[in-house]
């Protein structure tokens, strides 16, 4: 069983659960904690996060999903930078709190996107500046033609598809699936 926690959900369907230590999953991270990421809007979908616990917030995770069109399990892993939730952006003053410090978002949030995410997790970009040396901008995990999709408003990045990683393995996808199995909606 994943342990770690119980599942806390807030009032926009969010829930999460951070994984036990001792998970299989957590040696694909390379970190000591992650946290899997349900959404009442698409059951049986995962956001699962690594975190890091630092500044430079270089987290992988994975999205867990069903293919709209053969309704098979699909794993993508990619990059998910500091984990946030759609709750948390809205609510937010326009600051993203760091472990030392908050920090502004790189331009305004776009509602309609974050309206439909099912996930959103925030990305760190450098802003040139010794005063207020990066910013945070939101990766937006909504629904596309096939299943759960990243986007992103920066070109920088491809919108979001230079994002998904593809080197996942077979043991790291099990490993993936395994802590998703262990997770009752």
């Amino acid at each position: 069983m994943l342990g770690g926690g119980e599942k806390n959900c807030n009032d926009f369907g969010e829930c999460s659960r951070a994984v036990d230590g001792s998970a299989e999953l957590l040696k694909w991270c390379e970190t000591s904690t992650a946290t899997i990421a349900s959404n009442y809007k698409r059951k049986g979908s995962f956001l699962v996060s690594c975190d890091c616990e630092c500044t430079s917030h270089d987290n992988v995770g994975w999205i867990v999903d069903r293919d709209v069109g053969t309704g098979k399990q699909v794993v993508q892993k990619l990059q998910v930078g500091k984990q946030s939730t759609v709750e948390n952006i809205w609510r937010s003053s326009g600051l993203v709190s760091d472990i030392f410090s908050a920090h502004l978002y790189c331009s305004d949030i776009d509602s309609k996107s974050l309206s439909n995410s099912m996930f959103v997790t925030l990305l760190k970009e450098s802003t040139g500046s010794d005063v207020l040396p990066y910013c945070f901008y939101p990766a937006y995990i909504v629904l596309g033609e096939s299943g759960l999709e990243v986007r992103t408003d920066r070109s920088g990045d491809g919108y979001g598809v230079s994002l998904i990683i593809e080197d996942s393995s077979l043991a790291e996808v099990s490993a993936v699936l395994k802590a998703v199995s262990d997770v009752v909606e």
